[in-house]
């Protein structure tokens, strides 16, 4: 603190703070980052606004009930955090912060963003997860810079028409929301890469969503989702797709087209059937189809040859095709829970496995020793068979022991 060189950083993590302290933080007039995290602060002195030059406050875990109005002082801020404090209100005087690029004020209790928000026309990436927003002001549209909007976990109803400005927008995430629709306008999203609308009461989603060019990843699991459009004509550069737990009884037709495809996740669903006049896909990493009505191994998955995750727990399949072989850089196999009587002896030829579950299957302790010594030597087994006379269940993670 008697430093007589310029301070730009100072970092004061888990301090208790007296009045005199911060009357001495203001004397550096250079500071551009200070770190005030875990302070119990619940108030800021007028002292620390007038630091003209700050561009970084860090103000985490503190006791802050609202953001300090005097923070309109501060013209050069680039970067404000006060992420878990026990906030409700933030103030109009946000709008001031016209140079404002972050702005990170999740696990809170806000309830209200005021319109004022929408001033903030270089911020880049605004984070809000974690608080008791219902509805987002319509000036949130004029956030032309926004590349990343988290709303997680919040008690959204809807979203604004407006949400559809969002040009640059990329990552956007609505998840653990109240949402029973999405709006068209999310298909006005030319630049966004990853949707996030998981644990949410939506049961099906906008045509318009599918169109959009650059999306990677769209994660849906955990809502009520019966049908996608017809033809959706579009996810064509579609990475990731998680649609785990909802109301699917069809396979949606639209992913055979999906070249670009890493992981798929539609477990928890009621699909009973997939065509299996269908090539695989050359991308596809890991698929997880566990928990739905399968009865026969889904003929696209060993045309798969990049996958290196299969996860058919739960389903009604009895037979394993020998063409598995072909799924040389699979590494983890889960089948348990089906009426699967054999393994085929074509399991040795996959050197890359490392994990295979076939508890719950009526394979006999026999068939399974067999099983183990097909596997390559680091390959964990998981094996268990119930005996129905006593009630009790013999488990093996290494059956050969």
């Amino acid at each position: 603190m008697k430093a007589k060189e310029k301070v730009f950083n100072l970092q004061l993590y888990n301090e208790e703070l007296s009045k005199k302290d911060f009357k001495k933080i203001a004397q550096f007039d250079s500071l551009q980052f200070l770190e005030l995290d875990k302070c119990r602060l619940t108030d800021l002195p007028d002292e620390i606004f007038k630091l003209s030059n700050l561009r970084t406050l860090f103000l985490d875990y503190n006791l802050f009930t609202k953001i300090p109005t005097g923070i309109q002082f501060c013209k050069k801020l680039e970067y404000l955090s006060m992420h878990h404090c026990k906030i409700s209100e933030v103030p109009k005087e946000i709008g001031t912060l016209q140079n404002l690029e972050d702005l990170h004020i999740g696990d809170n209790n806000i309830a209200v963003l005021p319109p004022e928000i929408g001033r903030l026309g270089h911020l880049v990436d605004f984070s809000v997860q974690n608080n008791r927003i219902e509805y987002l002001p319509d000036e949130i549209g004029n956030l032309n810079n926004l590349t990343s909007l988290s709303l997680i976990y919040n008690r959204l109803q809807t979203l604004p028409a407006t949400i559809g400005k969002l040009g640059s927008l990329e990552h956007l995430g609505l998840s653990g929301n109240c949402l029973g629709f999405l709006r068209d306008e999310i298909g006005e999203l030319q630049s966004l890469t990853s949707l996030g609308a998981s644990l949410n009461n939506l049961t099906s989603i906008p045509v318009s969503i599918a169109r959009l060019p650059k999306l990677k990843a769209l994660y849906l699991e955990n809502n009520d989702i019966t049908h996608f459009p017809d033809k959706s004509g579009g996810f064509k550069n579609l990475e990731v797709l998680s649609l785990a737990n909802n109301s699917l009884a069809e396979f949606p037709d639209f992913i055979f087209e999906l070249r670009d495809l890493k992981r798929l996740d539609l477990s928890d669903n009621k699909i009973a059937f997939i065509p299996n006049n269908r090539g695989g896909f050359k991308k596809l990493e890991e698929l997880v189809l566990y928990h739905n009505l399968l009865t026969e191994f889904p003929g696209f998955i060993v045309e798969s040859a990049g996958l290196k995750k299969l996860e058919l727990l739960g389903n009604k399949i009895a037979i394993i095709p020998k063409e598995i072989y072909k799924l040389s850089k699979l590494q983890t196999l889960a089948l348990s829970n089906n009426p699967i009587l054999d393994i085929p002896e074509e399991i040795s030829m996959l050197k890359n496995l490392k994990w295979l579950s076939i508890q719950l299957t009526p394979i006999s302790p026999e068939k399974a020793a067999i099983v183990k010594t097909r596997l390559p030597a680091d390959c964990e087994m998981l094996y268990e068979v119930k005996e129905r006379k006593d009630g009790y269940m013999i488990r093996f993670s290494d059956i050969s022991n």
